[in-house]
């Protein structure tokens, strides 16, 4: 937004030092249903940051908990932290005391995202021109709008009017998140092609308008996210690596599936839940793919990051359509093999009638892919399918 009273916020000029506070924790536990405060002590160690203000006063700020106040004096820190900690574990269960456990030392470290850092520079990227790979984006990730602009991006067949919609949101000045709904086989996944060709489009001017500055579409999944990260931390780290690289850039992450990014991890906690502050902030733009019945268990887990991205509903082709699109998807799979309109209706019905699992045009294709596949290894004389084939 160009409200300057909300930049206010986060735009802080002044220079923060490190400081822990030392707080003894008695533990409770039930006994006979009712609550007993245990006379051992647990304790923790919390680090703070803090800086004296111009006008006169200090802030003081808890980054890890997403706490800050303003003090008149500096030695009023150590007992506020202590009384909100105390007020925050009261009536709490046991366990929540390990959000407050020392994991190694923490300092306070001046961040600004890469894209702003570089206007300050006055190097923003051009448009058109390359940008430099976050590295660990990249080895978890392909980059799909540069597999389209070298043709290694399997193509789109068709016209899908949902897409027309969807192109002034693309064309935004802030890039949504975007979660494509529908069932397997609607064309999902063909949607997130066809968004990859647009920006590649916008970036070479061939959308009516000067050049755009490239906007890169990165597609992983939670398998890709969470291969090889063993130890406990790890996937965490990763996780939030990646939010780093990618905030305030303005790239696109396609995650795949976003009941997979749902599912709880060894922990209990789940790379939705570390990446959902990045979305809903607008940070870090997610696509991803979900059914309908999946949208709803994702909605009742996470219902704040369900409803910071944009609905998109790809709704299955219809049949109509469909026989105008087979045709053209055979000639680029084999010229050779010639198919009867007739026999292409038989195998619609055929396809509606005994698939119910997957939706149109997703198994139609598959099966004319299985189909060449067939006709391939049997090696014989090319020829016409007709219906009683």
């Amino acid at each position: 937004d160009d409200d300057e009273m909300e930049w206010d916020r986060y735009l802080w000029t002044e220079t923060f030092v490190s400081r822990r506070v030392d707080v003894d924790v008695h533990p409770q536990n039930v006994v006979d249903d009712g609550v007993v405060i245990g006379k051992a002590t647990i304790p923790l160690r919390i680090a703070y940051g803090c800086c004296e203000l111009e006008g006169g006063g200090f802030r003081v700020v808890l980054p890890r908990f997403r706490w800050g106040f303003l003090l008149e004096s500096l030695e009023l820190a150590p007992e506020i932290i202590r009384n909100g900690i105390y007020s925050y574990l009261l009536g709490l269960a046991p366990g929540w005391i390990y959000d407050f456990r020392h994991e190694g030392e923490e300092q306070i470290v001046e961040w600004t995202p890469p894209f702003f850092a570089r206007m300050q520079r006055g190097d923003a990227a051009a448009p058109g021109e390359k940008r430099i790979e976050p590295p660990l984006v990249a080895a978890i990730s392909e980059e799909l709008v540069a597999k389209a602009e070298r043709r290694r991006l399997p193509p789109t067949l068709g016209i899908d009017a949902g897409f027309e919609a969807l192109q002034a949101r693309l064309d935004a000045e802030r890039a949504p998140s975007l979660l494509l709904v529908g069932g397997a086989g609607v064309g999902k996944s063909a949607m997130v092609r066809r968004i990859a060709r647009y920006l590649l489009d916008r970036r070479r001017g061939k959308l009516g308008r000067g050049k755009d500055r490239l906007t890169r579409l990165w597609a992983t999944s939670a398998d890709r996210i969470l291969a090889g990260m063993m130890y406990l931390g790890m996937w965490q780290e990763r996780v939030l690596g990646i939010a780093a690289e990618l905030s305030g850039e303005g790239d696109y992450l396609y995650v795949d599936r976003l009941a997979d990014l749902m599912a709880p991890q060894s922990d209990g906690a789940s790379i939705a839940e570390l990446l959902a502050p990045f979305v809903i902030s607008g940070e870090v733009p997610m696509i991803a793919e979900c059914d309908e019945l999946e949208l709803e268990a994702c909605r009742r887990r996470l219902p704040a990051l369900v409803d910071a991205m944009y609905l998109v509903r790809v709704e299955e082709m219809p049949p109509s359509q469909l026989l105008g699109l087979l045709p053209l998807y055979q000639r680029r799979k084999n010229q050779a093999l010639e198919v009867h309109p007739d026999a292409w209706r038989r195998l619609v019905a055929h396809l509606a009638a005994f698939r119910r699992d997957l939706r149109f045009p997703g198994k139609a294709l598959q099966f004319v892919d299985w189909w060449n596949q067939q006709a391939t290894e049997a090696s014989g004389p090319r020829r016409t399918v007709f219906p009683r084939d």
